[in-house]
Formats: C-alpha cells, sequence, structure tokens
C-alpha cells in the first residue's frame, strides 16, 4: 500500500471496532494473527512517516485508534466532516486522551450526542454499553473558538415509527432549543482541545461543571502526589489464590469484593484470607504484601447500589478490587503511624461525601453503569491536601461516623449521615451546605445512579 493516499472525501463516518486486539485470538489462529499485527505494523510505520502527530494516536491495543488518523488523512483539508461511534467512556478514559487531543487539534468537534436511556443505552447493534455519537468538521475561522454541544438523549429513538418526530428533534439539536427527548449544554472549546470530554457521562450537563468547580478548589490535590496508590487488583489476583474458590490457609486478610450490602459503612473488615499461588510466593510477599493498607479506594462501583467509595479497616490488607492507599510520609511531613492514619480517615470520609462522588463519577471507564477505574485515574482523584487543610475535622467526623450506615446513592439526597458529612467535608474544602445539598439532589436524578430514564420538560 502506498501512504498517505489522496485527500477526496468531503465526509467519513465510521463506527470502529472497539474490542481490544488481544481478543481477536479467538477468533483466528496465530498464524493469522501474526499476519495481521505485521500489517498493522506497516501500517502505523507508514502513518508515523507522513505524519508523527497521527502516529502518535495509534495503539496497538486496538484497532479503532488506526481509524482516526486515517480518516483524518482521507478527508479533504477544508469543509470536511467526520462522525464516528464510539464508547461513551472513550471520551473519559486515560487511554483515549491521545486520540481526543488529536481530533480537538486537527478539527472542531462540533456536537457528541450520548444515550442515557438505561435500558437501552446504545447506539449500534450487539453492545449494551453507552454509546455517543461524535462529529467534527474542519476548523475555520468561524468555529476554531466556539464551543461544544452535547446532547444527552433521555430515551432511544424508535426508526422507523418516530421518523417523522426524528426530525422534529434533530431539528432542535441544530437549532438548539429544547425537546422533549434531550438535554443540551455546551463545553468550553479549550476544555474539549484538554481533551476533556467529561460531560458526555452527565445527562444534567450542571453536574460536567460541578465536577469542574470541585476540581478547581486549591484545597485539594491529586491523590497520587501525595499518596501511594496501588498495587492494582490484577496484581493481586495474579499472586495470590481467589479465596473464593480456594481454601487457603489464613494467613492474608483481603477485602476481595466490593459487597454493596455488606460495604454501607465507612469502616469495614477483612472478608476473606488468601495465601501466595505457587510459583508467585516472591512476588507475593516482598513486592505485593508491603503495599497492604489500611484506607482502601475502589477498583468498581455500582453507582446505582454503592453507599461507600473508599473505605477504613482495623488493619493493612489487600484487595481484588480496591486499591491501597498509602499516605507519603515525605510529601506530608509526618514521621509516625498514627498522623498517618489521622490523614487516611480524612481521606476516606472524603471520598464518602458527595463531592468525592461526583469526583469518581467525573473519570468513569469501561461502563457508566458499572464504571472500572486504573491507578492513573484514582491517582488523579482530588482530595484534601492535609498541609493546606483542617484535616484533623474531617479525622472527627470520621471517628464520629464511622459505624453509621450511608444510604446507596440513588439515595444519596435523603441520607442523613452523608449529610452531616458533607457539612464538615464543604466547611473544610471551602464549599457551602447549600450548593453541596443541590449537588445531592441532582445526583439522585442522573439515569446511571436511579436507573429510570429522565423525563425532560420540552
Amino acid at each position: 500500500f502506498s501512504w498517505p493516499p489522496k485527500p477526496a472525501f468531503q465526509r467519513v463516518v465510521r463506527n470502529a471496532g472497539y474490542t481490544a486486539n488481544d481478543k481477536r485470538g479467538r477468533k483466528y489462529d496465530r498464524d493469522d494473527v501474526k499476519r495481521m499485527q505485521r500489517e498493522e505494523q506497516k501500517l502505523r510505520a507508514a502513518v508515523e512517516r507522513a505524519d508523527p502527530g497521527a502516529g502518535e494516536v495509534i495503539d496497538f491495543n486496538s484497532v479503532s485508534t488506526f481509524f482516526t488518523p486515517m480518516a483524518d488523512v482521507l478527508l479533504k483539508k477544508d469543509a470536511a466532516v467526520l462522525g464516528k461511534v464510539l464508547p461513551t467512556t472513550a471520551c473519559t478514559s486515560t487511554s483515549g486522551l491521545a486520540e481526543r487531543k488529536f481530533l480537538a487539534n486537527r478539527f472542531h468537534v462540533d456536537v457528541i450526542l450520548t444515550t442515557h436511556d438505561p435500558k437501552r443505552p446504545n447506539l449500534s447493534e450487539n453492545t449494551s454499553i453507552h454509546e455517543s455519537l461524535l462529529v467534527c468538521r474542519r476548523k475555520t475561522t468561524r468555529n476554531a473558538h466556539a464551543p461544544t454541544l452535547f446532547v444527552s438523549l433521555a430515551r432511544k429513538v424508535d426508526l422507523p415509527s418516530e421518523i417523522e418526530e426524528i426530525r422534529d428533534w434533530l431539528t432542535a439539536v441544530h437549532e438548539r432549543r429544547p425537546h422533549k427527548w434531550h438535554a443540551l449544554f455546551e463545553w468550553p472549546e479549550e476544555r474539549i482541545a484538554r481533551g476533556d470530554w467529561s460531560p458526555a457521562q452527565w445527562f444534567d450537563g450542571e453536574l460536567a461543571f460541578v465536577a469542574d468547580e470541585i476540581e478547581s478548589l486549591a484545597s485539594l490535590r491529586p491523590l497520587g502526589e501525595m499518596a501511594l496508590v496501588e498495587p492494582a487488583g490484577r496484581r493481586v489476583s495474579d499472586a495470590f489464590v481467589n479465596p473464593l474458590k480456594h481454601e487457603p490457609k489464613p494467613t492474608y486478610p483481603v477485602l476481595w469484593r466490593h459487597q454493596t450490602r455488606r460495604q454501607t459503612t465507612m469502616r469495614t473488615t477483612a472478608d476473606c484470607v488468601t495465601e501466595p499461588k505457587s510459583g508467585r510466593r516472591d512476588y507475593a510477599i516482598n513486592t505485593l504484601w508491603p503495599k497492604a493498607s489500611r484506607l482502601l479506594v475502589a477498583l468498581k462501583i455500582n453507582p446505582h447500589a454503592i453507599c461507600t467509595a473508599s473505605t477504613l479497616l482495623d488493619q493493612p490488607v489487600l484487595g481484588s478490587v480496591w486499591a491501597p492507599v498509602t499516605p507519603r510520609a515525605n510529601y506530608l511531613r509526618f514521621d509516625t503511624p498514627e498522623r498517618a492514619l489521622r490523614v487516611q480517615k480524612a481521606w476516606c470520609a472524603f471520598l464518602n461525601s458527595t463531592p468525592g462522588a461526583v469526583l469518581f463519577l467525573n473519570r468513569r471507564s469501561k461502563k457508566l453503569t458499572y464504571p472500572a477505574y486504573s491507578l492513573d485515574q484514582l491517582r488523579a482523584l482530588p482530595c484534601p491536601d492535609p498541609r493546606i487543610t483542617d484535616a484533623n475535622a474531617l479525622a472527627d467526623t470520621f471517628d464520629r461516623l464511622q459505624d453509621r450506615e450511608l444510604r446507596p446513592w440513588p439515595q444519596m439526597d435523603q441520607c442523613p449521615v452523608r449529610a452531616e458529612l458533607d457539612a464538615v467535608v464543604g466547611r473544610v474544602v471551602g464549599l457551602g451546605p447549600d450548593q453541596i445539598a443541590e449537588w445531592r439532589r441532582k445526583l439522585v436524578l442522573e439515569p446511571t445512579i436511579s436507573n429510570k430514564a429522565r423525563a425532560v420538560e420540552p
């Protein structure tokens, strides 16, 4: 093949495959997979020679990343349009950041439409995940700094039975006016350029601005700057036996699962014991176990049922769906385990507050309804900086509320414990009680939390 081809198209529309490349071995034998890999390597090398910036977007882990730079080359350099269906979490995941920045650099991101129908969140066939429709246009002097329109569909429309209503709805989108099927909001171009497309995961666009307000607080710092956040749960699963399938010796306590009915308070206990796998003992004991901690942060959550996103135990543990969090003594300037524990209690209280829930929900990956978090996403979670905030007030609040049950997120606006927690969190980090109460009311209306379709006032 020759690269680059001559730009010849005004429009390119693509529903690129998003299945991970390592799964294609299920369909093809080893020789065929190797041939495909060699062709992909040739294509990426050709793209990099012609356009280094485009080559950086391609990731061999996902075939979908080939389509964006290829579409850019095929499209004419003026008045061209690119349309693409993508998983909604591609707008938020760390792995998709390079592609988002590339698109925002080469195009104006005109519209991102997302389905928020909890029963039918997909746009393409044979999938049950939330999907978004991305529409980009070549940049001009007119649109270069224009905001991006986010369209939140309250329900998935039916073809062909609703064709006349669909025409009216599309006109409403074009004219940016209200309609019973959608909510509309705009996101600044500078945010889009940085790869922040997080509003796609919210039905209520105001919550995207709420998350931005919280993340901008001077009292907060990324958790990874203040603490060691590791190991990932898959490392623990690889090195220790699964206690749900074996009867290990009672040697190493773990919090293996995230049981929403069990995890209703900020304090908990280990739910299993485990032991190293045969042949992995040295790695398990000498590399992983020293990273065990009393404070854990969830690597997976179920927004429709979750009560706590972080928990504190009476002893250091590891987990398969939890990441240990260990404060960095050199950053926080403490020299005793007692002072470290006070910081851990403060963070646990904050992460279980309403602002903490907003931050978790603003960086979802895999699925909006059952998100999984990478360590990088957890490390980026803003938390109170004990050097400049009253961490003791948060720690005292944890001590007072640690054994009181928090209601699930769909009922957080009726949870007296969370309201009491929010009052202290707001005072410590600089947020008003009335605005946090309003956020609680907004959160419970989100379809991914309530599991109900959102009614829209036209």
